[in-house]
């Protein structure tokens, strides 16, 4: 997927004799590398976020991502101590924006003996460390390691899917890390061969297959063992012109038991998909979105789901390959916020699509658990000129940064004669300590609070004692993850 940097050989810019297939943000050196081995770790400062183009001195601030991490993203063993001229991780400037270290993967690490590294983690930093290289998106990087052994797999490209259009040309790479028989298919055709070699590479072309996906694999065999690597090109045609229907309205709307309508405000977009569990994470011809005659949406109904599971699911946005949630979602899943979330605060929180989904993702249910609100009392709000408020920001109210939490201390609030809480941004925001003044998405609680349900418990508990509940809100402050601000 995106953020799981395959190697590639380094290139000649460094002058090394090596094959680049494709600008990368991080390569290793050997490109099959195991933890038992030492490795080159290149950075190219132009790659990603770009950060820290035009810093000479540049440090790796480095973990791994083993068999004993919680999560895809759960760093072990941290080298680099941070804002700090630390040798251990000082890189070497080989060319201009390229930064090289070399270690041996066990010994840098002190890796446990029974320990699995897979992923090397990256961020890159200047000196005192205000400033950050990083994944395009701010994301951490990550590289894959291998285990021991015959290995192969597709090197031109990271993704597990790619887009092209009618007339494009596609590049395939496959290396072996052995010499083996290497074979390249499309759609089950072999297009190529070579009887014993390291790498095989050929250009492929579209011209005759249809629109919609196509399968393109490679294979390795040493003779004692196969290996396969696969791809889906999807052949991009234009979406279908369609006006909107009558009752359509920006947002998720649940159309049936089974089926749900998507409507989504992207003018200026040449076309849109909507993918997630439906769809297997691929981009499929069956759901892209409808696009209106003047441009300004995309919409498409959805059918056959089940009512009682979450749908986790995003957009893909052509034109800037964007991939969004729905900014009206009222639960978004975060693959570097979520982990630090308790299961006490916020219990059976779904499960982000590691290695699936592409940055932030929305959740859809269409048979929630309703909340049963005191039906049997009669709630009267103060008058304005009467409020005594109370402004609350939850994390710093109480120990478990919870709406439990504050309903567990409403009498202490009673005591101070308060009858309104203003809560500060409650809304789903960047990062989870924050006053939540950088919202992301107005219409989802942020989970570090609790579940939603858990917000209403707090409304009908303080209405019970006559105390208003007051929303902060900062329409106007949105921040960089607001789909809306992305758009």
């Amino acid at each position: 997927m995106k953020y799981l940097l395959k190697r590639h050989f380094l290139g000649l810019i460094l002058s090394l004799g090596f094959f680049r297939t494709q600008a990368q943000v991080v390569q290793l050196i050997p490109l099959f590398s195991s933890q038992d081995d030492t490795v080159t770790v290149i950075y190219d400062a132009t790659m990603g976020n770009g950060e820290l183009m035009g810093v000479s001195q540049v440090y790796a601030h480095t973990g791994v991502i083993t068999n004993l991490s919680s999560t895809p993203t759960d760093w072990r063993h941290v080298q680099g101590n941070w804002g700090t001229d630390d040798p251990n991780v000082k890189m070497e400037m080989v060319a201009p924006n390229i930064h090289r270290i070399r270690f041996h993967i066990n010994t840098f690490y002190n890796v446990p003996a029974g320990e699995t590294v897979q992923k090397l983690a990256f961020v890159f930093r200047n000196m005192d460390g205000s400033k950050v290289g990083r994944a395009t998106d701010g994301s951490d990087l990550f590289v894959e390691i291998y285990p021991p052994g015959f290995i192969g797999a597709i090197t031109s490209h990271d993704d597990r899917q790619i887009i092209r259009l009618a007339g494009d040309s596609i590049m395939v790479e496959g290396q072996s890390s052995e010499p083996a028989q290497l074979d390249l298919y499309l759609d089950q055709v072999l297009v190529k061969s070579s009887v014993s070699g390291q790498i095989l590479r050929d250009t492929l072309f579209l011209d005759d297959q249809g629109f919609g996906n196509h399968f393109i694999e490679f294979r390795a065999d040493n003779g004692t063992a196969q290996i396969r690597d696969s791809l889906y090109v999807l052949k991009q045609g234009s979406p279908p012109i369609m006006t909107l229907p009558a009752s359509g309205q920006e947002g998720i709307t649940y159309t049936g038991d089974s089926s749900v309508y998507l409507q989504l405000r992207a003018p200026g977009y040449p076309f849109v998909y909507a993918v997630g569990d439906f769809s297997d994470w691929l981009l499929e011809e069956a759901f892209q979105m409808n696009k209106t005659p003047d441009g300004k949406f995309f919409f498409i109904e959805i059918n056959g789901l089940d009512p009682n599971q979450n749908i986790r699911f995003q957009y893909f946005l052509g034109g800037k390959n964007l991939w969004l949630p729905d900014p009206y979602c009222e639960m978004i899943l975060d693959p570097w916020n979520d982990i630090y979330i308790d299961s006490t605060v916020f219990p059976d929180l779904p499960l982000y699509p590691s290695n699936r989904a592409n940055g932030r993702v929305g959740v859809l249910r269409i048979k929630e658990a309703e909340y049963n609100w005191n039906s049997a009392m009669v709630y009267e709000r103060p008058d304005n000129e009467e409020l005594v408020i109370y402004e609350m920001l939850v994390r710093d109210f109480n120990e478990e940064h919870s709406y439990a939490g504050v309903i567990d201390r409403l009498d202490y609030l009673d005591s101070l004669g308060v009858n309104a809480i203003e809560l500060m941004p409650v809304m789903e925001f960047e990062g989870n300590i924050s006053w939540g003044y950088n919202p992301s998405f107005f219409f989802a609680p942020d989970k570090y609070y609790g579940p939603k349900n858990e917000l209403k418990r707090l409304v009908d508990s303080c209405h019970a004692r006559g105390i208003a509940v007051i929303l902060d809100i900062v329409m106007n402050h949105a921040f960089g993850q607001s789909p809306m601000v992305s758009m």
